[in-house]
């Protein structure tokens, strides 16, 4: 399928978005995984990290939420996008990329090189003019995406990551 119009048998959804069975349960639980806080300026982005990490960004590439992904939960994100797309088998990836041992800081704070470059400043001023062509009132669009589930959030700052690296630290063990 290359025409973007047609739909993916499994769940009618456009052939140029991410696909698969809903009665598999490994695609549902990555699905609830990678339900992060989306930006609350609603410019932001989400990218799977050359680390293995799956991060919500901000339009300048800071980070809102993170989730660590196993190598076997990467290969299943990469292969729900359709053939050609750049998100399938990314060369960025780094080899076995397994973000489930990343450190929670840099989840939140990661390294030179892990995050895809943030939007110009012509992106991202031709995303204020649209939002404003339609007369939109940001407070009102977040509401409205609320109520369809989503959460917002602001990026964290290091004490509070340093909060959550302590509670995980706390968590029991998951049985193998």
């Amino acid at each position: 399928m290359t025409d973007s119009n047609q739909t993916n048998d499994q769940n009618d959804t456009p052939s140029s978005c991410l696909t698969y069975s809903r009665s598999d349960p490994a695609p549902q639980e990555l699905s609830r995984l990678i339900s992060l806080k989306h930006d609350s300026t609603l410019g932001g982005v989400f990218s799977l990290g050359r680390d293995g990490v799956f991060r919500s960004l901000t339009a300048d590439r800071r980070v809102v939420d993170a989730v660590g992904l196993t190598p076997e939960q990467v290969a299943l994100w990469q292969s729900r996008w359709p053939e050609g797309s750049p998100f399938r088998n990314s060369p960025q990836m780094d080899e076995g990329a397994d973000g489930t041992k990343v450190p929670v800081m840099e989840w939140y704070f990661p390294k030179e090189g892990v995050l895809p470059p943030g939007q110009s400043e012509e992106v991202k001023e031709r995303m204020r003019r649209k939002r404003e062509g339609r007369d939109e009132d940001p407070e009102k669009t977040l509401e409205e995406y609320r109520g369809r589930g989503m959460r917002f959030g602001d990026p964290p700052t290091r004490k509070e990551v340093e909060k959550m690296q302590e509670e995980t630290l706390k968590l029991p063990s998951a049985p193998k």
